[in-house]
């Protein structure tokens, strides 16, 4: 549930939120009278209407590079959009297609996509209203043409050279999913593995028995929809896609069905995506500093 104080509404607590009328509220709070488990929050119009903007931009955005395929809704700040699609694009060949979704962002992010789409021939771009995170992944999975799919937060970026390094792998290699190595970055441009010590040889041609014991027993499960590509024709073929019903942490559970979907797997330890830390209005930084 959320807290309104300072005219901000502030996570508080582990767990479910609901946003409802008055009336069935009240139903709510009425069967639950002897458990006590429900406490509710009574909202004025102008509450409300803040509320539902909060909810609205409460997904993490996200994108999605490939091997012939790359998209990224933009729902963060349009400060770091430039720079996380230029980290693409000034390593990438005529082999990578970048996806930019507008899921009905409120700011400068639809102008500067149509920008990048209109001096790059790589790019293509997404209008839609705001349907969350998973809309809009599922979105540019839609229109992606590449044998790879991945995704990018719009406010992180990738290392340099290392899509090349991703289109080799891609040259030489059919597995349905293959895991990426991921650095955090702090606001002091200080840098730190994020710990999920993948090992190749425990993936690279092992059964899914064996990829899940492996992925299973590592300090850091590995549950992030980003820093992993994605065959699209196994996305295709196994109806894979993301929960449309604006859950949090909707990434396990399509990591979820990916593994328990997958008939092979891999992993390349090249330094590939740069994860930012403690960026101010990061909704990721938000909630996990306060549960």
């Amino acid at each position: 549930y959320y807290i309104y104080e300072n005219d901000h509404f502030i996570p508080y607590g582990f767990t479910y939120n609901y946003y409802m009328t008055k009336d069935d509220c009240d139903k709510v709070l009425e069967k639950d009278r002897s458990a006590m488990m429900v406490k509710a929050i009574l909202l004025s119009d102008e509450q409300a209407t803040k509320y539902n903007r909060y909810l609205n931009h409460v997904s993490e955005s996200d994108g999605n590079v490939d091997a012939n395929g790359t998209y990224i809704p933009n729902i963060t700040p349009e400060e770091y959009l430039e720079e996380c699609v230029n980290s693409i694009l000034s390593q990438a060949t005529q082999d990578v297609e970048v996806i930019l979704v507008d899921d009905g962002s409120p700011d400068e992010c639809p102008r500067i996509c149509d920008e990048i789409m209109r001096t790059d021939s790589r790019v293509k771009v997404i209008h839609k209203t705001n349907g969350g995170l998973s809309s809009a992944r599922n979105a540019g999975l839609q229109i992606a043409t590449g044998k790879y799919v991945t995704f990018v937060d719009s406010d992180d970026k990738v290392f340099p050279s290392s899509i090349k390094e991703i289109l080799s792998w891609i040259s030489s290699e059919n597995a349905d999913i293959c895991f990426l190595h991921t650095v955090k970055i702090f606001p002091d441009e200080t840098q730190t593995d994020l710990g999920e010590g993948l090992i190749r040889s425990q993936l690279h041609s092992k059964s899914r028995e064996e990829a899940i014991q492996h992925l299973s027993s590592r300090a850091k499960y590995p549950g992030s929809a980003w820093s992993k590509l994605y065959r699209r024709e196994f996305l295709t073929n196994n109806e894979l896609h993301f929960p449309y019903d604006r859950r949090y942490s909707e990434d396990l559970g399509f990591i979820r069905d990916c593994v328990l979907s997958a008939s092979s797997f891999d992993a390349l330890d090249v330094p590939y995506y740069q994860y930012r830390q403690n960026r101010q209005g990061s909704i990721t930084n938000e909630i996990s500093s306060k549960n």
